[in-house]
């Protein structure tokens, strides 16, 4: 439950502003690893993929967004 819980907020960081994407994204990998946890304890709740898809769609959304931030701060003139 906790892997899909953590899908769905990592395409809803999609939509959001980038400062706020960051702790969404940050939040479904914490979801992602702790359904990862869950797999390996009881195999039976669920397919793995799951798990690893939160993890993965959450640290591209995590990445992503702060090489935008990073990219727009930098390149702003003083």
């Amino acid at each position: 439950m906790a892997a899909i819980i953590g899908i769905a907020l990592a395409v809803f960081a999609f939509l959001l502003p980038s400062w706020w994407a960051l702790p969404v994204a940050a939040i479904a990998i914490v979801l992602g690893v702790v359904g990862r946890r869950q797999f390996r304890a009881d195999p039976i709740t669920g397919p793995g993929w799951l798990s690893l898809t939160a993890i993965i769609l959450g640290a591209f959304v995590l990445l992503g967004q702060i090489a935008i931030l990073v990219t727009a701060l930098v390149s702003t003139p003083v």
